[in-house]
């Protein structure tokens, strides 16, 4: 290459926030979801010479509580998130979109991207997000940005002059003559212009067209037709983008208080502006500025050139352009505008999307959202509004811009003009948007900006694009649960005999602290009284009737409700009654256990294990011979496990697993030998504490480290077994508890791993309806009763939408995180044998706007059952086992990047996606031949001009620049792409019209020449003079260019293969731009064979009742899988974590359990 400049800051722009899907708020797992009673004022999980880290919101409550001021809860603090609980009982969440802090050594700290020289010869900055260096000089890379193994390079042509430090920024003066090459480093990747200082250095051919060397690891780099860059990884995420580039002089008036490093990355009001046209070809990036503008005598040096990259983020925020209407300015280091700016005569929103997972559900008490203004057009105030809005993405453009649903606030405010109206902070009222978001359990909420008047250049505002989401909120003290009347008693009504009768219940608010049970009774058509038990919050309160106080044949009812300290209350509970019958034998034994003690009336004893693990349980008739047994459960009023005592009158020992933290009780019936009591006795409460985890795996429920499974029956109830760690269950063939019922609507149910991301694994279900929910898991064991909706966006009308439609499906797994981004996921199958993929986002929501991805079709109609076991191979990547009818077992290797290992097709001839390699294919990698493969779709003639090459007969597959003759959807016969009519991706059909194509020379137009209909001599007379939008030709023996690329610029896919090497180090045939003919996110290999997977054994429908995955059984560190035979045997084989041998126990597996056929879904 003679020339390798780069015209700087389209670097910055490919680097410019090098964050790609960053945090989205994760609670950790020690902040478990319900309340205990907080015994101290601070976590015993506090790091080792920190006195006052606080890992859950009730240990800082405590601690506000008694210090008179806000407490910090230390173990949700994130890059972006601080939560802090306030003395008068509420929490304040301060929720930023960028990172303002990173960990190092386990510790926060602030983030500096100040920048210096280090010890290996490169500037760094001191702390960013990113892996990011710049050149000191000399003949090293310009600029390196490295994140999750993703690396972006930059080089320019020549030794660099060592360059100058100033805080964040480093020039590099004279690159060229009269020209300095300025980086600046962010918390995300960096920002770089080019100041072209006279017009002489303008003149200088280098500047003509400006190319530099790009290099890029595990990333594919491409532009569009409006000039944005986006940068892809293997499996079609994208990691970087970058709007149009823009060049400016320093014409009109610069903005006061602009130090000169500031001054070189924003232009000044009026500045002469243009867009630079970025290409990408072979490895070069090269940059055209605009050469009228540089040679006019009216424009001023310095003229700078700034291309601009930026990257994909979780939390995010965008500016649209109305000058620049198509480009995209995703995360980018630019600063937020607002308004109409009359000098530069453009026009600007912003947008931020907001993390709101943490207040899912809760009061709202006010919400708060502050920018900060840095640039008002003067110091007269004008309007600016924030707006609650659709979801923005990383395609938000001008043209392309989400709903504006509701108007939250509206601001008169003048800034950062000058010292008259310094910059400064405004707040807006936001409570009314975040109340929609946490009453809907939204996971984020996108907020916009724009001025009241676009036409008022007085409303013209900057501000910086880091603002702060400040939520104050508390928890509306939830409707008592655990109801029981002691002794036993249903709530729909029992008698009673001549005893006490204590009335319980747990009364909780999130937040903690003292609540009250306020009981209400009252006999039936009698008067009603209240009595109030002041308790820790999630303590069991007891209301004592002594049984002087209740009369013979009367029936009583009684209801509870919450009240927390400020007086706020919940809804009161169901309503529970008994009959007294003072002539019933009752149940009198005593309960003891050392893992689970009863609970004092103070509440502050509290289980010596957490919820999910085993505790026995002695219970003792206390020398009442007519006792022989006991029939005992936990939390019911109908105990009917039976353990015999050890003699008449004696006791009995058996050991259960409560699957929930907080208030649970102990429920027995005795037995005589021919009847149980009448009354049940319940007096045993206890309070089990939360797990604190991490769980071993999704298939851990209980947070033993150990894999667990859990059964439907028929009827819908959910039956967990706990595994021991050894292969085998806790309490063998029998049920360790029944954590659900009344589930048999479901139409699927998988366990996705931690799918909201509060450190819990969770329950996803597909409604009879085909409405998409999940279940939050409680790490005991047990899960939330009320199911959550997975929230898509919302409507113009504020309502959110949920995902619906998944009846479509007849099968859905839950692969864990199939597509690297460790976030679950959850891949489905059509009737039509079409699978996809749909990306979870780690907070209960969807990746990508919940737009799935196509991962395979055709053979996998033909398999009964898919299993997603996790990664079986040990190549740490999650993997599918599929089973036909016959028995047969297919293994399908997942590549980490949401697609499978080594697909692919061939050279005039086009496979199905997924052509695995595995093995040397030496025939055909030496010479592809159609005879080679036995599974292509369809070849292509060099005459055979209407057929398109990737299109089987009745079957259209992918994006394909061969055209058949047909009409457009708006009615216009003309040549016709054959598959979307939508060539370059931007939603308006493509139509070749100006000229038929030639055996020899196929020309392709883009964007709808045909389409309008006063394009009437081009439709007439088809030819090349007609058309002035060509992109390429492509000669017939040309098999290395692709007929959609021009210089520099790819434009969609194509099916013309070149000889290389894949992402994953496969070498073969493959196509020149995602290497994704179909358009689904997977690489695609000419390699010899479709993509059937690897058949790894035989008669496996001997397992007909039931093929499902078990995560880690026998705690080796290994995937195993299990099945159910049609006499209810349950095999296990334990897998061997290699690719080679699957199984130890491959002959058969392993019996470890019957009747298993009472379940319809194990999972």
């Amino acid at each position: 290459m003679s020339r390798r400049r780069m015209l700087s800051r389209f670097l910055a722009t490919f680097t410019t926030t090098v964050s790609v899907l960053t945090v989205a708020a994760v609670a950790p797992a020690s902040a478990a979801p319900a309340p205990k009673p907080a015994t101290t004022g601070r976590s015993a999980k506090a790091p080792a010479g920190n006195a006052a880290w606080y890992a859950t919101e009730a240990d800082a409550m405590v601690a506000a509580r008694r210090s008179g001021k806000r407490i910090e809860v230390d173990a949700l603090t994130t890059e972006t998130r601080q939560t802090f609980a306030n003395p008068r009982g509420t929490f304040t969440l301060e929720q930023r979109v960028r990172p303002v802090r990173i960990k190092r050594n386990n510790r926060w700290v602030p983030v500096d991207p100040t920048l210096r020289f280090d010890a290996d010869g490169r500037v760094t900055p001191r702390a960013t997000k990113v892996g990011l260096s710049f050149s000191s000089g000399g003949d090293s890379a310009l600029a390196r940005v490295v994140r999750d193994g993703k690396e972006l390079e930059f080089s320019w042509d020549g030794p660099l002059p060592r360059p100058t430090l100033d805080g964040d920024t480093a020039t590099y003066p004279n690159v060229l003559s009269n020209v300095d090459l300025v980086v600046k480093a962010d918390v995300e990747g960096f920002s770089e212009v080019l100041v072209v200082r006279t017009p002489e250095a303008a003149a200088n051919p280098a500047l003509a067209t400006a190319d530099f060397a790009l290099r890029a690891k595990g990333l594919n780099v491409t532009t569009d037709a409006a000039g944005n860059i986006k940068a892809l990884d293997a499996d079609g995420r994208m990691v970087f983008t970058a709007p149009t580039p823009r060049m400016w002089d320093s014409g009109g008036t610069a903005e006061p208080g602009l130090s000169a490093g500031a001054r070189a990355f924003q232009s000044n009001q009026g500045a002469r502006q243009a867009a630079m046209k970025p290409t990408i070809r072979n490895g070069t990036l090269s940059i055209t500025p605009d050469q009228a503008m540089l040679r006019a005598s009216s424009t001023r040096y310095p003229v700078y050139l700034d291309p601009s990259l930026v990257s994909g983020s979780r939390l995010a925020w965008t500016s649209v352009w109305k000058s620049f209407p198509n480009s995209k300015y995703w995360n980018s280091s630019d600063i937020a505008r607002v308004g109409y700016s009359q000098t530069d005569n453009v026009t600007n929103r912003s947008f931020f999307r907001m993390d709101t997972s943490r207040v899912k559900g809760k009061n709202i008490i006010r919400a708060t959202f502050q920018a900060y203004e840095t640039h008002s057009w003067s110091c007269n105030a004008r309007s600016v509004e924030l707006w609650r809005t659709g979801a923005i993405s990383s395609a938000t453009t001008w043209n392309s811009q989400p709903s504006w649903i509701a108007k939250l606030d509206t601001v008169n405010v003048a800034r950062g003009y000058s010292s008259s109206c310094p910059d400064g902070g405004v707040d807006f009222d936001a409570t009314a948007g975040v109340r929609t978001s946490a009453a809907a359990k939204a996971g984020d909420l996108t907020l916009g900006l724009r001025a009241t008047s676009e036409t008022d250049t007085w409303a013209w505002k900057k501000f910086r694009n880091n603002p702060t989401l400040s939520i104050e909120y508390n928890s509306t003290p939830s409707v008592p649960n655990a109801l029981s009347t002691s002794p036993g008693t249903p709530c729909t009504g029992g008698k009673l005999g001549n005893t006490d009768v204590y009335l319980r219940a747990t009364p909780s608010d999130a937040d903690g602290g003292n609540v009250v049970g306020e009981f209400s009774l009252w006999p039936t058509g009698g008067t009603t009284t209240v009595r109030n038990v002041t308790v820790s919050s999630g303590v069991q309160a007891s209301a004592l009737l002594l049984k002087s106080s209740l009369a013979d044949g009367v029936t009583y009812n009684w209801k509870v409700r919450t009240k927390d300290s400020d007086g706020a209350a919940s809804g009161y509970s169901a309503t529970c009654s008994f009959t007294v019958d003072k002539t019933l034998p009752t149940a009198d034994v005593d309960i003891t256990s050392t893992q689970y003690p009863a609970q004092d009336p103070a509440g502050t004893i509290v289980s010596t294990v957490p919820a999910g693990i085993p505790g026995q349980f002695t219970l003792n008739a206390k020398g009442n011979t007519d006792v022989i047994g006991f029939y005992v459960g936990l939390d019911t009023d109908t105990p009917s496990r039976y353990v015999a005592a050890n003699m008449p009158g004696g006791t009995a020992t058996v050991t259960m697993t409560p699957t929930r933290n907080g208030p649970g009780f102990v429920a027995v019936k005795t037995w005589d030998g021919v009847n149980p009591s009448a009354s049940v006795d319940t007096d045993h409460a206890f309070f089990a504490t939360a797990p604190v985890g991490p769980q071993a795996g999704r298939n851990d429920l209980n947070t033993d480290g150990h894999g667990d499974l859990i059964g439907r029956t028929a009827s819908g109830d959910l039956c967990l077994y706990l595994g021991d760690g050894t292969g085998g269950f806790i309490d063998g063939n029998s049920c360790s508890v029944k954590i659900d019922s009344n589930r048999s609507g479901w139409l699927h149910v998988v366990r996705p791993g931690d799918w909201d991301g509060d450190g819990w694994t969770d329950l996803v279900a597909v409604e009879a309806d085909g409405d998409l929910v999940y279940f939050t898991g409680n790490g005991a064991g047990g899960f939330l009763l009320d199911a959550n909706d997975v929230i898509i966006d919302w409507d113009a009308n504020d309502n959110p939408i949920r995902t619906t439609g998944w009846n479509q499906y007849n099968l859905v797994v839950a692969p864990g995180d199939w597509d690297g981004d460790g976030y679950p996921d959850l891949i489905a199958r059509k009737s039509t044998g079409e699978i996809v993929l749909h990306r979870g986002n780690g907070f209960g929501g969807w990746a990508d706007d919940a737009a799935p991805v196509r991962l395979g079709w055709g053979i996998w109609q033909s398999f009964d059952t898919i299993v997603a076991p996790g990664d079986v191979d040990g190549d740490g990547k999650a993997d599918l086992f599929a089973r036909k009818p016959n028995g047969e077992l297919t293994l399908f290797r997942g590549n980490g990047k949401a697609g499978f290992r080594s697909p692919g097709g061939v050279k005039y001839g086009v496979w199905q996606t997924g052509v695995n390699v595995r093995g040397a294919s030496t025939t055909c990698d030496a010479s592809p031949s159609v005879a080679n493969c036995p599974t292509v779709i369809d070849t292509l003639n060099p005459g055979d001009l209407v057929l398109p090459i990737c299109q089987k007969r009745g079957e259209s597959v992918g994006a394909n620049p061969y055209w058949v003759y047909g009409t457009t959807p708006r009615g216009k016969a003309g040549w016709l792409n054959g598959y979307h009519l939508d060539y370059a991706e931007n939603q308006l059909p493509d139509v070749p019209n100006c000229a038929r194509p030639a055996q020899t020379t196929y020309t392709v137009w883009t964007d709808g020449v045909i389409v309008t209909a006063t394009n009437t001599t081009c439709e007439g007379a088809p030819s090349t003079t007609n058309c002035t939008t060509v992109i390429d030709t492509l000669f017939t023996g040309s098999m290395f260019t692709p007929i959609c690329q021009r210089t520099g610029q790819t434009i969609s896919g194509n099916p013309y293969w070149v000889y290389g090497i894949s992402s994953n180090g496969q070498t073969g045939w493959m196509p020149a731009w995602w290497m994704d003919y179909p358009d689904n996110r997977l690489p695609n290999l000419a390699l010899c064979a479709n993509y059937n997977g690897s058949l790894v054994g035989n008669g496996w429908n001997t397992y007909s009742a039931g093929l499902f995955a078990a995560g880690d059984l026998n705690d080796d560190g290994r995937n195993d899988l299990m099945g159910v035979k049609s006499t209810g045997d349950l095999h296990v084989y334990y897998g061997t974590g290699n690719g080679a041998n699957l199984f130890t126990n491959g002959n058969g597996g392993t019996k470890i359990g019957t009747g298993w056929n009472t379940f319809n879904k194990v999972f």
